[in-house]
């Protein structure tokens, strides 16, 4: 319930505010007014250095989260590299290695055994997902390229037409 009911509306809504630059009369003096300016511009001033700290702060966030992304890349190639490393020390696992490839490259492998020798050679080299997508392009062309059509000797040729 309202303190005291018989308040008008003007009271109501500019009574006792609090508010330090409330105006008693319909003309501020002076030094108030001059006050209020310069607090204005100060405010403004400020302002624009914060936005300018934001703008920098945004900028170098962009700079570090691109930097992060470059780390993480080189730490997950390092730990590639490691444990390829590791897996190629064993002479065994070389020539197990040499007997990958070599069947890879042989003419007469049929590409559903090239699809699985590449995942036999993503695990044992430790390969990037770019480094695998390569591998399976280049099983794709030699399939293709086994197919013995005439086309397959002209793939990188386009079809032009009078």
């Amino acid at each position: 319930m309202p303190e005291n009911p018989d308040r008008s509306l003007e009271d109501v809504l500019y009574g006792d505010l609090g508010d330090e630059y409330r105006v008693e009369s319909d003309e501020l003096s002076e030094e108030k007014f001059k006050a209020l300016i310069e607090q204005l511009d100060n405010l403004k001033k400020t302002n624009h250095h914060v936005a300018e700290l934001l703008s920098e702060a945004e900028t170098t966030n962009g700079r570090l989260t691109t930097q992060n992304s470059l780390l993480k890349d080189e730490i997950r190639r390092l730990e590639r590299e490691e444990k390829r490393e590791a897996e190629l020390s064993n002479e065994k696992n070389m020539e197990y290695l040499k007997n990958v490839f070599v069947q890879f490259l042989k003419p007469e492998s049929v590409p559903a055994e090239r699809e699985q020798l590449v995942v036999v050679l993503q695990r044992v080299l430790h390969l990037s997902p770019n480094e695998v997508d390569i591998l399976k392009a280049a099983s794709a062309h030699m399939a293709t390229a086994q197919t013995g059509t005439w086309s397959s000797y002209f793939t990188g040729w386009t079809a032009t037409t009078s």
